[in-house]
C-alpha cells in the first residue's frame, strides 16, 4: 500500500472535515504533477500539444492542452488514486449532464489510460466572482442561468454532490457564462439536491457569499424569481 493510500485511509476515519481538508492540502502542496511517458505518448498520438498543468485533486489532475488552435481540459487519473473507475463514473455522469446542456462538453475518453478530454472553460470560480460583482444586472443574469442549470440536473435525476460549500465547481466565464464543473462525485442514484444546496449557500443569509450578494442587492429574493 502506497503512502497516498495510507494517508487517504487515515483521513477517512477522522470526524472533522476541515481538519481532513487542511491535512490533505498540506500534503498535496508537495505534489508536483508531471506527465509520464505514457501520457505524453497518448497526447502526441492524438496531436494534442502544449500541455499545461492547471489543478490537482485527490483523484486526478487537470491539464490544458491544444489541438488545431482549440484548447481542451484533460483530466488524468492519479496513479495513486484509491477511487477506482473514477474516469468511467465521471464520463457517464458528464454525458448525462451534456444531454441537458449542462457542464463542459465531453470530447474524448480513454478508460484504460485514465484520461478524459473536455471543453476548456475560461473563467473564475463563482466565489471569486461574488467578491467583485457590483451590478444587479450581472447578479440577475448569473443567478438565473445557474438556477436554470440546477433545475435541469434535478429534473434529469443527476445529483452533482459538490455544489455547496466553497462554490469552486461553478465557473463564471466571458459574457457571464455559467458552467458547472467536476461530475466526479455526481450520482443518478441518490436524491437530487442541486438547487437546494446552491440556494442555501447563495440566499440563506448565513454565508459570506449570501451576505456579499445582499450588500449589492438587499431585496434579492423578493425582486428576483429563482
Amino acid at each position: 500500500m502506497t503512502f497516498f493510500h495510507e494517508f487517504e485511509r487515515f483521513l477517512s476515519v477522522g470526524t472533522n472535515q476541515d481538519i481532513r481538508d487542511l491535512l490533505w492540502k498540506s500534503c498535496m502542496t508537495t505534489f508536483s504533477p508531471q506527465l509520464d511517458a505514457a501520457n505524453k505518448k497518448w497526447f502526441t498520438a492524438r496531436e494534442y500539444k502544449n500541455a499545461t498543468f492547471i489543478a490537482k485533486g485527490k483523484s486526478g489532475a487537470i491539464w490544458k492542452v491544444e489541438k488545431d488552435g482549440t484548447f481542451f481540459a484533460a483530466k488524468i487519473e492519479h496513479e495513486h488514486s484509491t477511487r477506482k473507475r473514477m474516469i468511467e463514473q465521471e464520463t457517464q455522469l458528464l454525458r448525462m449532464a451534456n444531454q441537458v446542456n449542462v457542464g463542459p462538453k465531453l470530447y474524448e475518453v480513454d478508460f484504460e489510460a485514465g484520461i478524459l478530454l473536455m471543453e476548456y472553460i475560461e473563467g473564475i470560480p463563482l466565489a471569486d466572482w461574488i467578491e467583485t460583482v457590483t451590478s444587479k444586472i450581472k447578479i440577475e443574469k448569473v443567478l438565473t442561468r445557474l438556477f436554470a442549470q440546477t433545475r435541469k440536473l434535478d429534473n434529469a435525476g443527476i445529483d452533482h454532490g459538490q455544489l455547496g460549500g466553497k462554490l469552486h465547481n461553478i465557473l463564471i466565464g466571458p459574457e457571464d457564462r455559467v458552467v458547472i464543473l467536476d461530475f466526479e462525485k455526481a450520482s443518478y442514484v441518490r436524491g437530487v439536491h442541486n438547487g437546494t444546496k446552491v440556494r442555501d449557500v447563495l440566499l440563506g443569509n448565513r454565508t459570506i457569499y449570501s451576505k456579499k450578494l445582499h450588500e449589492v442587492w438587499p431585496n434579492l429574493e423578493d425582486d428576483l424569481d429563482l
